[in-house]
Formats: C-alpha cells, structure tokens, sequence
C-alpha cells in the first residue's frame, strides 16, 4: 500500500497539500477536483515541529482503559475517555487525563496543519511497523511506518523551505525547531514509549537510567525504529502499569541472560511458512499451535508437557513472585536478554486452590510460547498483565494459541459429544472439572474450546451456559474472532 503526501508551493508561499493512499486522495478534500487544500507553510512546519516526537514514538493511548473498555479506533478515544470519567469521583485525575487527551488528539490530527480552519480530523497513530489513518470515516491501517516518516520528513523539509524565504525572528525561530527536531530531553521519549508522564519517569530512577541508556543521544527516528531493544519493547507493554510495575518489569528483563534461538529459529521458519496467507489472528493462533504439536510430533490428545517444549527450544522459564500481582508473565525474545519466560506466582489469577494456580500459569506460559514463537519479529518483550498495552490482534493471537496447544478444539468437542452432547450446567460442570485437570488449563479456556469445537447450531446454547456460570466468559479475548 503506497502512501503519499503530495505537496506543491504557491506564489503566495503557501502549500497545496493532499494525503494519498494508492494514488486516491484521502483528505482533505477526497471528492473536490485534485483532492488537495491550501495551508500555510508556517502552521504546517509549526505542527510538525510540535507532533515530530509524538508521531514517531507513541503507540499507546494516553490514558490506561481496562481491556473491554479500551478504544479500537482514535475516533473512539474521546468516546471511551467520557465513559470512564463517568464513573471516576477523582476530579484532579479527570483533569490531567483530560490534558493528556487534548495533547494527544493534537498531536495525531492532521487537520491541525490548518489551524482553525475546520477540516476533517484525518488521525494518524502509528502501530509497530505500521501506522493507520482515520478519515471520513476510513480506516487504513496498512502503510509501512518508513514510507510514512520519509514522506513526513519531505514535508517538512517543503515547509522549511517556504518559511526560509523570511528573516523575521519568528521564521527563524521556526526553522531552528524544525532543524533540531531530532534532539530531546530523553525524558520525552521515555514518556512517549512508556506512555507515563515525565515527572513519573524523572521520579524514578530504575526507569529512567536503563531507557535512557538505551536512547544513548540517538535521534528520534532511529528510535522510532528500533524494534530489537527488550527494554523499549517491555515499557510500551507495561508501561500502565505505574512506575512500580514498569520498574519491576525492567528489573526483570535486565536480570535475564543471554540465550541461544537455535531449535526456537526453525519452529519459527515452519510457523512463518504456515501463516503467510492467513489474515485472522484468531486462526494465526489456531494454526501456529497445530505446528507446535506437529514440530515436536506431539498426538493433539496427548496432554502438553510445557517443561519438555521449552527446555527443547532452550527457553529459559523461572517462576517468581513478582511483587504487581497484576503482571501475569513476561517473555523476551532473544538472544539479548533471552529467550526467556517469567511466571507471576502472585499472579491475580491463582484462584482458590493451588490447582487453580498450576491451570493458570499453564495457560500464561502456553500464551509466552505463543508470543516468542509468532511475534518476535515485532516485539524482541512482552509483558501480559491486567493492564497492558499490547495490541488487541496480538493477544487475540497469543491466547488462541495458548488454548489450542493445551487443548485442541476437536479433543474437547470429542470430550462433549462422548458425554452426550449435554446444555445443561449440572452436567456441563463435571465435564469441565475432568478436562481441566486431564489436560491442565482453567476453566474458562476448555469452556471456550468446547463451545467452539461443537457444530454451529449447538454453540448458542453452549455459549448460554458458559456464560451464566463463569465469570467474564462473554467479555474474554479467547471469544473473539476478529
């Protein structure tokens, strides 16, 4: 998908400015004659100057939703920031959330080019390797992140251009911003990638030493490319964690060795080969665990011995007590720092017994092996914790994974219809308390593949029982099929 900022000076040392994706105008003006609209070179050079680093570094929202209640889109930010205020009582925290917000949809609007002037928003957020648009009512959220930075770079090299032909003080002023646009206080970055407020990483020191040694005076668009480093990676994952948990989370991450990828490289290769064609993250996850249990030559239903897979692929797994119980897991993706699994046996979900521990680190370690075999490429750590920054598509993907290899679908509808097929929970229940512990996952996760596994026209009834009977089984990501 091509992506173009088409831009031409006017004798007035104005611009004329359009937005094009394939070769279409997008905005401005998408059903005028040439799509393009009239801007001044100042405010355009004075937007970027202001959105350069935000445009670059920020992934994540400024504010920290629960997982159901976070946005999918930027046109729906404002939206759920509203809800969520609703039912705050803290006043202060609605105010500096609300800063955060305008800053935020500032710095990721376009028609803030033309200050005033009423254009259709066209919001632009960058997602790993990609960035999306929003506009008129579009999504593309397929452009390459380097073609995006190329073509915003021109831009602005235009606009310098132009406001170069004044002397007064105010061009002048301009111009050295937009030429030092690439120096910062490596607080800002920080904050950008970790998606916390400066004063919080200028507070903490265990923050603000290993990020800032990572940024070592780079300029910004060689961070905004950096997809190797473990620590960056960590803070845009755990970042809403606070300052406590994202200090853990770098802690954690510095303390692991180096590793070897050497049997991990050619799991991934076979994966790579599987899912080229496959554009649903749900069936990415379905797929990628089937070569798992076909690398190792693994019967689907033969209970998974996650100790021998790792130890196979030589990762590195430790089980710790980790002081946020909200941190479920990490996983790095070597060879810096890795490959590498970390466990939270204080994870918030242990459950009532020591055997719903045991199913519920299962579940999470099946998810790291998910993440280190699919998303290494994009993400060298990923932190899974209640409130995480990791893109939806990539949890949905790394749960479907998790509950397919600990369960495929088929053993477990087998399991149902050698039952009777029963809808009823006082018959449904027993089945999944032998499931559970046969192939050793919680409860939630073998309902879901039951419910799956069976024919389309018993699964609304499966889908009724589960759910008056398990707590967040409608609301849970493994349900999703986006």
């Amino acid at each position: 998908m091509t992506f173009k900022l088409e831009v031409e000076t006017e004798r007035n040392n104005g611009l004329r400015l359009a937005l094009l994706v394939n070769d279409d105008v997008l905005w401005p003006h998408p059903d005028s004659q040439d799509g393009a609209g009239e801007f001044s070179a100042e405010d355009v050079l004075s937007y970027l100057c202001d959105s350069w680093a935000s445009l670059l570094l920020a992934w994540n929202w400024p504010i920290s939703f629960d997982a159901q209640e976070e946005p999918r889109s930027v046109t729906g930010l404002q939206r759920a920031a509203e809800s969520r205020w609703a039912r705050l009582s803290d006043d202060a925290l609605i105010e500096k959330e609300a800063e955060l917000l305008d800053q935020f949809l500032y710095t990721h609007d376009f028609s803030q080019m033309k200050f005033g002037a009423g254009l259709q928003a066209c919001f632009v957020l960058r997602e790993y390797s990609k960035v999306r648009i929003e506009t008129f009512g579009k999504i593309i959220d397929d452009i390459d992140f380097p073609a995006f930075l190329n073509e915003l770079a021109e831009l602005g090299h235009v606009a310098a251009a132009v406001v170069a032909k004044r002397s007064d003080s105010t061009a002048q002023s301009l111009l050295k911003r937009w030429e030092s646009r690439e120096k910062y206080n490596a607080l800002i970055p920080a904050a950008l990638i970790s998606g916390m407020s400066i004063a919080d990483i200028e507070n903490n020191d265990s923050i603000a030493r290993p990020l800032v040694r990572e940024f070592n005076n780079r300029p910004i668009s060689e961070i905004a490319n950096d997809n190797k480093s473990p620590l960056l990676a960590a803070a845009r994952t755990s970042g809403a964690l606070g300052p406590r948990g994202l200090s853990e989370v770098l802690s954690l991450v510095q303390g692991l060795p180096d590793g070897h990828v050497g049997e991990l490289q050619k799991l991934r290769q076979q994966v790579r080969r599987t899912l080229r064609n496959v554009r649903s993250p749900l069936e990415q996850g379905i797929r990628a665990a089937n070569d798992v249990r076909d690398f190792f030559k693994i019967l689907n239903n033969v209970r998974i011995d996650l100790c021998v897979i790792s130890d196979l692929l030589q990762i590195s797994v430790q089980r710790l007590q980790m002081q946020d119980t909200r941190l479920d897991g990490l996983a790095t993706c070597g060879p810096l720092h890795g490959p590498a699994i970390l466990l939270n046996e204080n994870t918030r979900r242990r459950g009532a017994t020591a055997d719903d521990l045991e199913r519920a680190l299962r579940f999470t370690w099946a998810h790291e092996i998910g993440h280190l075999v699919v998303d290494y490429d994009q993400w060298p750590a990923l932190v899974d914790a209640v409130s995480q920054r990791v893109p939806y598509d990539v949890e949905v993907r790394a749960n479907a994974f998790a509950v397919t290899l600990l369960l495929p679908e088929e053993v477990a509808y087998r399991a149902w219809d050698d039952c009777g097929s029963p809808l009823v929970w006082t018959m449904l229940e027993p089945l999944l308390n032998e499931i559970t512990e046969k192939y050793g996952l919680p409860r939630i996760a073998a309902a879901r593949q039951i419910a799956h596994g069976a024919p389309l026209e018993r699964r609304s009834g499966l889908h009724q029982a589960f759910n008056t009977h398990i707590e967040a089984y409608s609301s849970s990501r493994l349900l999703s099929s986006s």
